[in-house]
This record gives structure tokens, sequence and C-alpha cells, in this order.
């Protein structure tokens, strides 16, 4: 549970903008293929673009997209980051 002295940065991952961001009226978000951490981390990206790359969303949508892939140990090891991220090219190192 958190408080109002809890820091954002534990909360929540993105800064602000990409927090408040709300998708497109009418946005059928499509399926993708989850992604545990335990195969190649390459692949999974390169499946997450193939689907983004049809929609032409905006930043924020697909660093909200990219986040609901990732499961188990990844997802836990996102939601550690605790960095303000301005975009999804951060993620990628």
């Amino acid at each position: 549970m958190t408080s109002m002295t809890t820091p954002y940065h534990t909360i929540c991952p993105f800064n602000r903008e990409i927090v408040e961001y709300r998708k497109p009226h009418g946005f059928e978000t499509p399926e993708f293929q989850l992604y545990d951490g335990t195969t190649d981390p390459y692949d999974h990206l390169y499946s997450f673009k193939a689907t983004v790359d049809l929609y032409n969303l905006p930043e924020p949508e697909l660093c909200k997209l990219f986040w609901t892939t990732l499961t188990g140990n990844a997802g836990r090891w996102f939601y550690n980051l605790l960095l303000d991220l301005d975009n999804c090219e951060s993620l990628v190192l």
C-alpha cells in the first residue's frame, strides 16, 4: 500500500506525461505475446514493434502497452527500474 509520502517513482517507473496519457477514443488494444524473461528479449521487442507499427501510436501509448506484455521476472524487473522514462527508447540498452 502506498501513501501520500511514498515517492512517485516507487509507484510507477513512468513520468507523469506517460501516466496521464489516455488512449485514443475507440482504440482497441491489440493482442501481444507475453514475455516472462526466460527467452531472448530482442525477439519480444521485435514482435512488439511489428505489432505496434501497424497502429502508428504515440510514445506514451507504446510505453504503457509494452509494460502490459511483461510477466513474472520480466514484469518485476521493469517495475523495479524506478526510472523517470521519457520515452520507450530509454528501455533499449
